[in-house]
């Protein structure tokens, strides 16, 4: 006897839901259907009307983050097609304007895709409770030279942002006042924290042959470190202790001291030459 279309419908979708909590190779062998049809009836699945698949999917996203999407693959029993779907799918469905990036190369760390999450989980309630909402404005047209303009942010406004955000500990309202991405925010902190006047650092200034390659941001704060010793080098009695600590108090943002590694004060020495 054939199944009814809704009947076979509802089937595949309680399939699709068992093979996201036991994995692929499980679920084909309890059902005898082939794992082409078992990622299909995934691809179709609706996240959003349950609650459990929904955070299902947080959790394989944040795994994708944190181990890329052949970890997430092997961890979940889903093929990496699957993991990349589900991805492609939830990125799409939320508010593109802030994922706005200067970056196209950026990667999302699991810390700034958790801090996303968080800030748009505040917005959906401030709208639930009426706060902030305001119709849509209708869109405008833009001319061709408007869709090549990109917003582009200073050096000491990036810091300027972050710092902010550092003190008042909310990311919403800083980014709101500040007019900036919120996203921008949390890839600039993890830039401070993780990367400058460490190795990152060094490669992508000291150790780059390509132009193209130089880190901007890493360029202008280490050109403003050398013109403050260029300013205090005559009352300077030990050079590498007075830059390591000018470079602390430009990369702190909170209790934890900041990483200045050896590497980089050395290359930044014999690249301004200083003795």
């Amino acid at each position: 006897m054939t199944e009814e279309p809704h009947s076979a419908s509802k089937k595949q979708s309680q399939i699709a839901r068992y093979a996201i909590i036991n994995g692929i190779p499980k679920t084909v062998k309890k059902f005898s259907v082939s794992s082409e049809n078992v990622e299909r009836w995934i691809s179709a699945l609706e996240f959003g009307n349950l609650p459990l698949l929904e955070k299902t999917r947080e959790m394989i996203l944040e795994t994708s983050v944190r181990k890329g999407s052949k970890g997430a693959s092997r961890d979940w029993g889903l093929s990496e097609g699957i993991i990349n779907s589900l991805k492609n799918d939830y990125m799409s469905s939320i508010d593109k304007d802030s994922l706005k990036v200067e970056d196209s190369n950026a990667q999302v760390t699991p810390e700034s895709f958790k801090e996303y999450k968080e800030s748009r989980s505040q917005t959906k309630e401030k709208h639930l409770n009426g706060e902030e909402f305001a119709p849509r404005p209708r869109k405008i047209r833009k001319t061709s030279d408007e869709k090549r303009y990109v917003n582009t942010y200073s050096t000491a406004r990036k810091i300027q942002a972050v710092r902010e955000y550092m003190k008042n500990g909310r990311l919403n309202e800083t980014a709101k006042g500040l007019e900036i991405p919120s996203i921008n925010i949390v890839r600039w902190r993890d830039k401070i924290k993780n990367e400058l006047f460490q190795a990152s650092h060094v490669e992508h200034l000291y150790k780059s042959n390509l132009k193209g390659q130089i880190n901007k941001f890493f360029r202008d704060i280490d050109e403003c470190l050398n013109d403050w010793y260029n300013l205090h080098k005559d009352t300077i009695q030990d050079t590498s202790a007075a830059l390591r600590e000018k470079a602390e108090k430009l990369a702190k943002l909170d209790d934890n001291n900041p990483v200045i590694s050896e590497e980089w004060l050395e290359n930044f020495k014999k690249f301004y030459k200083i003795i």
